[in-house]
Order: C-alpha cells, then structure tokens, then sequence
C-alpha cells in the first residue's frame, strides 16, 4: 500500500483554513491549485524558470536549463515555447507541479487535484510526477472527503479531517 501524506475536509471552506494555518509563516508553503496559474504573458520555460530566478536568485541561463530538465524528466519538453492557454488542463497541472518543485525548502501542497483536471488515471498520474519529481516527501495532498474512495481504491493510505 503506497503511503502519501494526503488530508481530506469535509468542504473546501475547511480545507482553505487549513491551508492558511500551514502557510502562515511566508516561504515555508507553495501551493499547486486553481488559485495559483501559469502567467499567461509568459512561455511555459519562463513561468517554470522564473522561481528560481526571482526566490533563490539564479541567473536567467541557469534557471531555464533547470526547468528544462525537470521538462524533459516528464517527456515535456515539447512545450516549453507554448503559452499556458495552448496546454491541457493535466500538462497544466503537471506543470504546476514542476514549477513548485523549483522551489527547494518548501512544502509543496497540492490543493484539489481531482478538481485540477480530469485524467483516466488521475491519482497515478499525481503520485507518479511527484515520484519523477522526487519531492514525494515534502509534498501534502490536500482533498476533500468526496474523493476518499478514490485514494482508497488506489490502495493509497490518507489521513482524514473532519
């Protein structure tokens, strides 16, 4: 049985509380939701590379070959000259993914995933980018109730607050 740190509220309103009590102290949490896009001004490399550029002050050169790593690690490369508004909803999300991951001494709390987008494997594919990604360990899923079953089916343990 895979084992990820995931909550589960009973309403999105216990779940955003939540979130804000974690993440009071600034630059500790980054959060993968609906609330935080892609820069819609900026390409997918710039959007991925700009954490770095601005939050751990790596030069411009630097910042993109990272974020083209982590691309590449998840066969995305492909769009890293596309704007956001030319990707689907999981390259989105997966993306998002990525672009917290640059952020190194943060827990990264992905909000709603399976409101995030729609994937026949949605769950595996979550678990598996946070795997490739390596950042399994400092990464908290945070859902509501609804979806227990569907972390349960997938064999993955959860912690629920209600």
């Amino acid at each position: 049985m895979a084992s990820f740190n995931i909550k589960f509220f009973t309403d999105i309103v216990l779940l955003e509380s939540y979130y804000k009590s974690i993440s009071r102290e600034y630059g500790t949490h980054v959060a993968v939701s609906p609330h935080t896009p892609l820069l819609s001004n900026l390409n997918i490399i710039e959007n991925i590379a700009l954490i770095e550029e601005v939050h751990e002050r790596y030069e411009r050169e630097k910042s993109h070959a990272n974020a083209l790593e982590k691309l590449k690690k998840l066969n995305l490369q492909d769009l890293q000259t596309k704007r956001p508004s030319q990707c689907s909803d999981l390259e989105l999300f997966s993306l998002s993914l990525i672009r917290a991951s640059m952020m190194r001494y943060v827990t990264i709390t992905v909000i709603t995933p399976l409101v995030q987008y729609q994937s026949e494997n949605s769950l595996e594919h979550l678990f598996k980018v946070l795997n490739i990604l390596d950042v399994k360990e400092r990464t908290i899923v945070l859902d509501l109730s609804l979806y227990e079953n569907d972390y349960k089916d997938k064999g993955i343990t959860c912690n629920i607050i209600r």
